[in-house]
């Protein structure tokens, strides 16, 4: 990310098996400060709920058939909604459905991401760059974002300018991960060379 100088406060959160990174500028660092240190704790409990790589997780729980803190229900099934209506409307390409049960962590992750940057706006900040492993919303301007190229990690793909207002742009690919997209009529990697 590369935006114009000015204070900035900076905070990189590790969860989910990614690494989301928090990027404001002029802010009144104060009430920012604590919106950070909230979306920080906001990201280890979505961890808790929607991680696959945890088996201590509400979706590791439900697909083992245990149960689960009836508090994490609302968020679970609103996330479930989400999943299923963007099934809906992708004509069964998405789907967090698999074999072995649901793996929320795509749309979760996105999720979290909208609930970290509204925190951070509620708190006053308007210029926002946050990077949730591929899933990007920046508010205010000017921001330039590049995107890595999948087969070649040390090149960019594509640079994305923004100037003003709000953008969410979300990628992936094998460049952090290796493959993790699956083709949900085969439940195997795109055959096509799809990067």
């Amino acid at each position: 990310m590369d935006e114009k100088p000015g204070p900035r406060l900076h905070r990189v959160v590790h969860a989910m098996g990614t690494v989301f990174s928090f990027t404001v500028r002029d802010a009144p660092a104060p009430a920012v400060r604590g919106a950070l240190d909230e979306a920080g704790a906001l990201l280890h409990h979505v961890d808790t709920v929607f991680s696959p790589f945890r088996t201590d997780s509400a979706v590791c729980r439900v697909n083992r058939g245990e149960s689960m803190p009836r508090a994490w229900e609302p968020e679970l099934r609103e996330v479930l909604d989400l999943c299923a209506e963007a099934h809906r409307r992708t004509n069964g390409w998405f789907a967090a459905w698999r074999r072995d049960g649901f793996d929320l962590n795509d749309l979760g992750k996105e999720w979290a991401v909208e609930r970290a940057a509204r925190l951070l706006r509620a708190a006053g900040a308007e210029h926002i760059c946050l990077n949730g492993g591929g899933d990007i919303q920046l508010h205010g301007g000017p921001w330039r974002m590049g995107i890595d190229h999948p087969q070649q990690p040390d090149r960019i793909a594509a640079v994305i300018e923004h100037t003003m207002g709000a953008l969410a742009v979300a990628t992936s690919g094998p460049a952090e991960r290796g493959c993790h997209i699956i083709d949900p009529q085969t439940h195997a990697p795109p055959s096509h060379g799809l990067a």
